[in-house]
């Protein structure tokens, strides 16, 4: 045998060993590949396999804290909402459409020359003083008609910094309008509230709070203008019991009363406190709670207002 001969004997048998091990190498090859792919596939069967064969109660355990989780993430917003509400502040008052309702006020009383009788109804009857002196602090020594007056000015400026129309039967100590004149000037301006401003008197030094009188059926014959009055006498009242924390006397009606009987526009009277207890006398006589109680008296003629 020639060496070339030999030579190719040699290569072509090294080309076969190299063939043969390149195959069986990617045999082996192949062989983990599909190992890798079985093995993935048991083990998504085991997760899908101990899925099923959880506890019932585990599950439910599970749901539980999920809803309980939501409830709570529910109740907290809940809360938040509330505690949102709760910081708005108190709604006021509108004082639109004000302009157009006119209220006179009528300081109780005051100094006069006149001394007269007057009859209490149009339709005849009894008569009474068309002037009265008022009561007096049993403490402060202050005449009522200065408290009524006090207080009714600073009214009318309230009044009007809310837009309403004001008219005044006197805004001096002296005044010559009787009872009856003074019914009548609130009729001529065609007032939407005639509001009379008074301070209690009684026997009893204890005696004390708010109390509003409205004219009766027996001699103001107009429904409307009766009812309108008793709206209207709750309605301030119950704003200046809030207003001054003051107790509360109630809404009476008046048949005897000159101011009521010859009204012709709903008309009521404030006693807005008893001068005849200490107390009391001395609380109205401040600033503070002359404030108080016009604050009180101005909300329920702007809660009025929209009601008539």
């Amino acid at each position: 045998m020639n060496k070339s001969l030999k030579y190719k004997i040699i290569i072509m048998t090294m080309i076969a060993v190299f063939a043969g091990m390149g195959s069986v190498f990617a045999y082996y090859l192949k062989l983990e590949k599909a190992y890798e792919i079985k093995a993935k596939n048991i083990a998504q069967e085991t997760e899908i396999v101990e899925e099923k064969d959880q506890p019932e109660e585990q599950k439910k355990t599970e749901e539980v804290k999920e809803t309980k989780t939501q409830e709570g993430m529910d109740s907290n917003s809940e809360e938040a909402e509330k505690e949102e509400v709760a910081s708005l502040p108190e709604e006021k008052l509108s004082s639109s459409g004000t302009q157009n309702f006119v209220v006179c006020i009528d300081p109780g009383h005051g100094t006069t020359s006149r001394s007269i009788k007057e009859p209490v109804s149009p339709f005849g009857g009894e008569e009474k003083p068309g002037f009265v002196s008022g009561t007096k602090g049993v403490a402060t020594g202050i005449a009522e008609k200065e408290l009524n007056l006090a207080v009714s000015l600073k009214l009318r400026e309230c009044l009007q910094n809310h837009g309403f129309k004001v008219v005044m039967t006197r805004d001096a100590d002296y005044c010559d309008l009787s009872n009856i004149d003074r019914a009548e000037l609130a009729n001529r301006e065609n007032s939407d509230l005639f509001v009379r401003v008074h301070a209690n008197g009684a026997d009893d030094q204890t005696a004390r709070g708010i109390m509003m009188l409205v004219p009766s059926r027996s001699n103001l014959r107009d429904g409307i203008i009766v009812d309108k009055s008793r709206s209207a006498g709750e309605t301030v009242l119950n704003h200046m019991i809030k207003s001054t924390g003051a107790p509360s006397n109630g809404v009476i009606e008046r048949s005897d009363m000159t101011g009521f009987n010859w009204s012709k526009v709903p008309v009521i009277l404030v006693e807005m406190g008893f001068m005849s207890n200490p107390d009391e006398d001395m609380l109205m006589s401040t600033s503070e709670y002359q404030d108080k109680l016009v604050d009180g008296i101005v909300n329920g003629i702007l809660e009025y207002s929209k009601l008539d």
